[in-house]
């Protein structure tokens, strides 16, 4: 055979066929690996919201009221939030309607519960952590009964369901007796926020 004999190749087509399936794979793997960090992160909120809920039923439980706020209606829980922030913690500095870690809320649950669980930081539709809020002496009516106290919280991923709950325009007209005291959900762009309602203290 001759050393000058034609040797075969791949054509451009070809090489561009493998270009395309090799971008399509990893686009796959990205997406699914995306997702399976997102639903690792939410399963760490679930079990901080989780803790947290015990905690409160537990300081209840011995001094008949929830942990004091030192006045504040919105308070972040935990000790990890970005800037000491959490919720809309949108722009530098974030807006005026983040909400601060709470210490005084912070010390008071940590003589029930010791450490307390980290929060997940990622913001989803300007909105991120993990919050404990007090509606007042008026409250919110659910299932008829007027509760005060609430559990926030964020989970990540289009569509994604609260532990309990019904999806919610997020308008607070639509926070009537007809909604489950267990949970409501409020849709968001790319997550939920999610309002589980404790029970008011004996």
């Amino acid at each position: 055979m001759s050393m000058w004999a034609k040797q075969k190749g791949f054509t451009i087509v070809e090489l561009l066929i493998v270009i395309v399936v090799i971008a399509i794979l990893a686009a796959i793997t990205i997406v699914a690996y995306t997702g399976i960090q997102q639903r690792a992160r939410n399963a760490q909120t679930l079990v901080a919201v989780n803790a947290y809920m015990k905690a409160f039923a537990q300081y209840a439980a011995l001094h008949s009221a929830y942990p004091s706020t030192g006045g504040a209606n919105y308070s972040c829980l935990g000790e990890n939030n970005p800037d000491d922030f959490c919720w809309r913690r949108t722009g530098t500095p974030p807006s005026a309607d983040a909400m601060d870690e709470n210490p005084t809320l912070n010390a008071e649950l940590r003589t029930v519960m010791g450490t307390l669980p980290d929060t997940n930081p990622t913001l989803v539709g300007g909105r991120n952590g993990i919050m404990f809020t007090n509606h007042g002496s008026s409250g919110v009516t659910l299932d008829g009964v007027q509760h005060r106290y609430f559990i926030m919280y964020i989970l990540e991923g289009t569509g994604t369901q609260c532990t309990a709950g019904q999806p919610l325009s997020g308008n607070w007209a639509t926070f009537t007796s007809a909604v489950p005291a267990s949970g409501i959900t409020n849709t968001l762009s790319g997550g939920s926020e999610c309002w589980v309602a404790l029970p008011n203290p004996a």
